[in-house]
């Protein structure tokens, strides 16, 4: 084989690792939940995302709660019901949001605005730093939630008298593809092998915790890869008015 066929064979291979490199890049649906403890758990809020490159959707969400009183034993049963309202896309690179109306391949941006702007959902204000220097993380412990392989980190403050109030840990997921909520906002741990999707702070004069654990990720479906995709293209497809809101890009004639 003369040198010309290897350079072009090299160069057949490189591109047929790079096309299986794309088709097996994976996106993932999954929820975090909220929950106080004291003496019983208490489920607080739910948020449930849709983590799609470095994007992220986060579905809003109208939230019902259905109470029934059992006559004879006086008992209480209550369950919750969740009705999407509209989904927001965030991006952390240009720190801008955009709201649709539904998750659906007709769908429709109905505002647009800082990241920091955001009305629903989880309040989020962007940090411009890459890395947090007013604490130190401890090395990465295994620990399963849900049935879900996550590691937790110590969060140790600079500040010694904080860490007298109280106690911190973040949980994480061992996939440098992952977005979450705390990435958006530009909470990263020092190996980006690890995304942030939660939080566990336990008040020791209070007795009191607050933890915040991921449930139920799976792979997106295909149709689901299709609707964020056109969500994508109808972002980028749109620019910030500040006075007049959503504008569409005119097309060069």
């Amino acid at each position: 084989m003369n040198k010309t066929n290897k350079l072009f064979f090299r160069f057949l291979i490189f591109l047929f690792l790079c096309g299986c490199k794309t088709s097996k890049e994976k996106f993932y649906a999954y929820t975090v939940d909220s929950y106080t403890i004291d003496t019983t758990k208490r489920l607080m809020s739910s948020s449930n995302v849709i983590s799609y490159g470095s994007y992220l959707f986060e579905f809003i969400q109208r939230v019902s709660i259905n109470n029934v009183l059992h006559g004879e034993s006086g008992s209480v049963t209550s369950s919750i019901d969740y009705d999407t309202v509209s989904v927001y896309l965030l991006e952390n690179k240009n720190k801008l949001y955009y709201s649709f109306d539904t998750f659906s391949l007709k769908n429709s941006i109905l505002k647009t605005g800082k990241l920091s702007d955001k009305e629903f959902g989880v309040r989020l204000n962007p940090s411009e730093k890459d890395t947090d220097t007013t604490v130190f993380y401890g090395p990465p412990v295994e620990v399963i939630i849900n049935k879900i392989k996550c590691f937790y980190t110590e969060v140790i403050s600079k500040n010694k008298n904080m860490n007298d109030t109280f106690e911190m840990k973040m949980t994480m997921i061992k996939n440098a593809n992952l977005n979450s909520l705390y990435k958006i906002n530009g909470a990263k741990f020092t190996d980006e092998n690890y995304c942030i999707v939660g939080l566990n702070i336990y008040l020791p004069k209070q007795r009191q915790r607050y933890i915040e654990e991921v449930d139920a990720i799976r792979p997106l479906t295909e149709k689901e890869k299709a609707i964020c995709e056109s969500m994508l293209i109808k972002s980028k497809a749109a620019v910030i008015d500040t006075i007049r809101g959503v504008a569409l890009k005119e097309k060069k004639p």
